[in-house]
């Protein structure tokens, strides 16, 4: 199988009903990822699923790559975008697994690497409404269930999000992925409830720009660079407490002790270290 399967949107037949867990395989394979770095639970079936049937159809399908412990799914995924800079999947089992990659994920956010962390969640109702395959099933999915599993991760990531839906499965994972690879590049985060990766979905495939923000992908331009300034002068003006030659609030006449030439230099910097359009600022 090379890369160019690989890129093509494939879909299901039609004569075969399709679902949030095939409908978020087929953006991944849509959008190129390669591989999915995975430490499996009772939440991952449907995935699991989907993928099986790819294979079996012929369809292309992202390599799956058993991963033992959670930080050597992330590191794997790590080393991939590393070389490739594109990033890579990954699916742990719930708010355990999340919690267990939390070194790979400090590493990434660091490194500025991009990468999809996906895990499953306790399902929601709890009959499933009539489908055995959904709901809660045992007493572990009331334990499981987190007030907030998104803060787990939330300070590490670029972006989080919980599927709420099968119908935009495709529209989700597309924007996932476009934020993981804009610069500055990072980690994000998805929960995929079990109701959305059961329930139908439509045969259709997110093309790659229908989510894509103006983020990333272009230089600053002129006013740009302009309102830039601006801010930065008005910034300054407010450093210096040029109203009245006073400290901004403390009515005292004293004027801020003048920058070093070296802080000026951090300051800098750190104004631009992220442009208008990043990804970062515009969430």
């Amino acid at each position: 199988m090379t890369l160019h399967d690989l890129a093509r949107p494939a879909v299901l037949p039609a004569d075969l009903p399709m679902d949030g867990a095939d409908l978020f395989v087929a953006q991944l394979v849509a959008a190129g990822v390669e591989n999915l770095f995975i430490n499996s639970g009772t939440d991952t079936f449907p995935v699991q699923e989907a993928i099986a049937k790819r294979l079996a159809l012929g369809l292309p399908s992202p390599r799956v790559v058993l991963c033992l412990d959670e930080m050597v799914a992330g590191a794997a995924a790590h080393g991939h975008f590393m070389i490739s800079r594109r990033p890579q999947a990954i699916l742990v089992h719930v708010d355990v697994g999340t919690q267990q990659i939390g070194g790979a994920l400090h590493n990434a956010q660091r490194s500025r690497i991009g990468m999809l962390i996906c895990a499953g969640r306790a399902p929601y109702t709890v009959d499933g409404g009539g489908e055995f395959r959904k709901g809660k099933k045992s007493h572990i999915h009331w334990i499981q269930e987190q007030l907030d599993q998104h803060g787990i991760v939330r300070n590490y990531t670029k972006w989080d999000y919980e599927l709420r839906s099968s119908r935009v499965a495709g529209d989700v994972v597309q924007r996932a992925l476009q934020v993981a690879a804009s610069e500055p590049a990072g980690p994000v985060y998805l929960v995929l409830p079990l109701e959305s990766l059961l329930d139908p979905a439509p045969s259709q495939i997110t093309p790659a720009g229908a989510v894509r923000a103006d983020c990333g992908s272009r230089a600053p331009s002129r006013a740009d660079r302009a309102r830039r300034g601006s801010a930065c002068r008005c910034q300054s003006a407010a450093d210096r407490g040029q109203h009245g030659g006073q400290r901004p609030g403390d009515g005292s006449g004293a004027r801020r002790p003048r920058r070093s030439p070296r802080s000026a230099r951090r300051h800098r910097r750190t104004t631009d270290v992220l442009p208008d359009h990043s990804p970062t600022l515009g969430g």
